[in-house]
């Protein structure tokens, strides 16, 4: 195994974990948080709020959010580890050149993640993509500064 390919694996199993991870806490969170409200509504209610659409509804949202909660870890540590797939072959890029251009996927990511964070929530997109893009920096030179 060339060690391209063993920064690949790592890659691939840091997506893996970091995935699994996060479906798995926001999944346990928003059960808890709905189940919560189920609970404060039936207490309001004075009747059980099992087997109905409340119920399913809020099954089918927890479903969502653990399910986007997942996806976003492995596009971001997908994405960025896609030139080291090609690097090192002497044909396309040389590790440095997939370094830079993992850094930059990467801050490209976070950046339209921030534009779409900024739309939703009601701020200027271009500056919650300039914020975003500006942690990915951040981490890039922390990552150049720190040992290992």
């Amino acid at each position: 195994m060339g060690f391209r390919s063993l920064r690949v694996k790592i890659g691939l199993g840091a997506a893996v974990g970091l995935g699994t991870s996060a479906v798995w806490s926001v999944w346990e969170i928003e059960r808890a948080e709905t189940r919560a409200e189920i609970r404060r509504m039936e207490r309001a209610m004075l009747t059980d709020l099992d087997d109905t659409r409340v119920e399913s509804q809020q099954r089918g949202a927890r479903v969502l959010h653990a399910s986007a909660s997942g996806l976003g870890p492995l596009i971001g540590v997908l994405v960025p580890l896609s030139p080291f797939v090609v690097a090192g072959t002497g044909r396309l890029l040389t590790m440095v050149e997939a370094a830079i251009a993992a850094v930059v996927l990467g801050v490209g990511v976070l950046s339209v993640f921030g534009a779409y964070m900024g739309s939703i929530s009601g701020q200027r997109w271009y500056v919650s993509a300039a914020r975003m893009g500006l942690a990915g920096l951040v981490v890039a030179l922390l990552n150049l500064v720190l040992p290992g």
